[in-house]
């Protein structure tokens, strides 16, 4: 496995992610530039327990409590919350910010050596999310092996689509 990699491509239970280091800021650009993605959007990150959230955004026990109960139903959720004031800006430009818990073994082994890790769908924006390794862009592929990235060819994802937002701010569902 490749030391530091940049840039991350790797298949979750829904689709295929786009992914770096939570704090490289570098990546995090890179991300934004190679999927024209506007730098207003937030991106969400991927962790691999609930008992990380706090250290990232400001959970109340019902909220923990919905969260833990919807991951009883899979993990193909991102949770909306209210970040923490010292979440680094480069990934949420308003006071919220979208987390993943992912209980998948490959994900998890990624986040243990990397640490949280930017999650976005590895696709082109307004292009439809790669549910096969095949279906990703050659464009992402070969920015991804231009820095030296590591790429994980993990079969077809389980769910195909991208996850279901569920907005605990505000209570609703932004995506499904």
């Amino acid at each position: 496995m490749i030391k530091n990699p940049k840039l991350i491509i790797y298949k979750t239970d829904t689709v295929y992610g786009l992914g770096c280091r939570i704090f490289d800021d570098d990546s995090v650009s890179k991300i934004y530039s190679l999927k024209g993605k506007d730098f207003k959007d937030n991106l969400s990150f991927l962790v691999s327990d609930p008992k990380e959230i706090p250290y990232y955004a400001s959970v109340s026990n019902a909220q923990m409590s919905k969260i833990k109960e919807l991951l009883k139903k899979g993990s193909h959720y991102t949770f909306v919350l209210e970040k923490r004031f010292d979440m680094h800006a480069n990934i949420s430009h308003d006071d919220e910010v979208g987390i993943r818990i992912i209980q998948n073994p490959e994900i998890t082994r990624l986040i243990e050596r990397f640490g949280p890790l930017v999650t976005t769908s590895a696709n082109i924006h307004g292009e439809s999310a790669p549910k096969r390794f095949e279906d990703i862009s050659p464009t992402i592929i070969s920015a991804v092996k231009k820095e030296r990235g590591l790429i994980i060819n993990g079969g077809d994802c389980y769910y195909g689509k991208p996850s279901i937002v569920y907005d605990l701010v505000h209570d609703r569902i932004k995506r499904e």
